[in-house]
């Protein structure tokens, strides 16, 4: 009501200033000889009073003063607009980040712990990111003023603020050792407030909020109970929950993650990461066709580690960036020592999703084969379905842009997804490599049997070879030789090897 007021008393000032200034400019235009033509009931004398050059003297005194008063109300309005947003969002006028801080540490003060519990809750639309992708950033910012006030009429003062403009933060009360009960009430309200879509734009968009929860504990304070908030909300989008509560047994695992994290980048860098090279053998010759690369990883206290022990673990899409390109310079340095003992046996490089979508990963790739003067039709880079899931477009221009350097594609663990076969007409295979979840004991799964004989077939007919992994005993590499599979891997011929073991055997 006071912005109201001032703003009334502003706009009357500016019409007061131009009065005068009015009088002032154009007075003396009605000081003529024939006055009294302006009427009978306006006397000369007075008009004469009005246009003097003391009254235009004094007009000018007061137009100064009554300009001054606009200035100021108007820095004053402009003042109070930038303290309201020094501590309000922008964008939905609730408290931001720094009050809704304050707000909880003057709540903790007041806590009675032995009569009730509270719990802060942080809500995230789950799906407000792919449709920010569609509407314009105004009409994003109107749909989220929308949630807000959704949400502040469904909650009231339980609602403290915004930690982040689509953040949003919730202080409840609950009786103690009832916290089950809440949640499962808390939820049905949550979900009573996105029933209906929210149009923008004559489009209906349906939402569900995402919710991270942490009961206080004693000892908290408000940065430790909006990070343990967060850290339960950070599990529900991974997990694909619609609400979790802190664990505090996340905390260790957060601290092993860090650790590993930092120990990785070392390992980057000092060249503790190898590889080892497992022989793809020709069935038909029983001789070494090709290798495959395999990470390793010489820890310098927990010894020689596999993939399977940390390469789940890199979660940063920084670490499989730099990983990935770490391998494929390792890998070109090592054909090219192969190659240069006449060998010809191409190798195989593993990718993963993320590298598939990284847009200067063939540029990176062009650059090294420059560097180390690789003939590129011996390189096989494999990936596998799971590289298609999340972007799938991306994934296949990155592939086919690789296929045009020269480099050869294999879709390994083929047969293990649901869509397989879709993506052998999507771009070119030069090899598929089937998993050895089919392998293990064939000569005796006749179901297995027909899979792996029919995708021999089927290979064959797109003119791919066909490579069989994990084979480990003369039972199944026979059988797999009597169907005409091209290649074989496992142990039955090799384990991975170090690059200077695999040296010592070629030399």
């Amino acid at each position: 009501m006071r912005l109201f007021s001032k703003s009334k008393l502003v706009l009357f000032s500016l019409l007061l200033c131009i009065l005068f200034w009015f009088m002032e400019s154009f007075g003396h235009y009605f000081l003529l000889p024939n006055i009294h033509s302006v009427g009978t009931s306006i006397q000369p004398g007075i008009l004469r009073e009005l246009f003097s050059p003391s009254a235009h003297e004094l007009y000018t005194r007061i137009s100064i003063i009554v300009l001054i008063l606009v200035f100021s109300i108007v820095a004053q309005l402009m003042l109070n607009r930038q303290k309201f947003f020094a501590t309000h969002d922008m964008i939905t006028t609730l408290p931001n980040r720094y009050l809704v801080q304050k707000l909880i540490t003057d709540r903790i003060k007041r806590f009675d712990t032995s009569k009730c519990s509270h719990t802060l809750v942080i809500c995230k639309p789950s799906n407000l990111a792919l449709i920010r992708r569609i509407i314009s950033t105004a009409e994003a910012d109107n749909l989220i003023l929308e949630i807000a006030t959704k949400m502040k009429a469904q909650f009231g003062d339980t609602l403290l603020g915004v930690w982040k403009s689509d953040n949003f933060v919730l202080l409840l009360r609950h009786e103690l050792h009832h916290h089950d009960k809440f949640v499962e009430q808390f939820l049905k309200k949550v979900s009573a407030i996105f029933e209906k879509p929210i149009y923008v734009s004559d489009f209906p968009f349906h939402f569900e909020l995402t919710l991270g929860a942490c009961e206080y504990q004693t000892g908290y304070n408000a940065n430790v109970w909006v990070k343990n908030s967060y850290k339960a909300l950070s599990k529900a989008f991974s997990e694909a929950l619609k609400f979790s509560s802190y664990n505090k047994a996340d905390d260790r695992e957060d601290q092993d993650y860090l650790r590993f994290i930092g120990e990785f980048f070392g390992a980057l860098k000092q060249n503790e990461l190898t590889l080892y090279l497992q022989p793809k053998v020709d069935i038909n010759t029983n001789k070494t066709d090709s290798f495959e690369a395999l990470s390793r990883w010489n820890h310098p206290n927990k010894g020689l580690l596999t993939p399977g022990q940390y390469i789940p673990k890199i979660e940063e899409r920084v670490a499989i960036l730099d990983f990935a390109r770490y391998n494929i310079e390792l890998a070109f340095d090592y054909f090219v020592k192969l190659q240069a003992l006449n060998n010809k046996n191409g190798l195989s490089i593993n990718l993963s999703s993320v590298n598939l979508h990284d847009h200067e990963l063939t540029h990176f790739i062009k650059e090294k084969i420059h560097q180390h003067q690789i003939d590129p039709e011996y390189i096989h880079f494999e990936i596998t379905e799971t590289s298609f899931l999340s972007n799938p477009e991306l994934a296949i221009k990155t592939l086919k842009s690789i296929f045009k350097l020269g480099f050869k594609i294999s879709l390994d663990d083929f047969g293990t997804g649901f869509n397989s076969l879709s993506y052998l007409n999507k771009f070119h295979v030069d090899e598929i490599k089937i998993d050895r979840s089919f392998i293990t004991n064939i000569d005796t799964n006749f179901i297995n049997q027909i899979i792996v004989k029919n995708m021999t077939i089927l290979a064959h007919s797109i003119k791919a070879r066909v490579c069989a992994e994990g084979i480990e005993t003369e039972k199944e590499y026979a059988f797999l030789k009597s169907i005409g599979c091209d290649l074989g891997q496992g142990y039955y011929w090799s384990k991975p090897k170090s690059f200077q073991e695999t040296l010592d055997e070629v030399t």
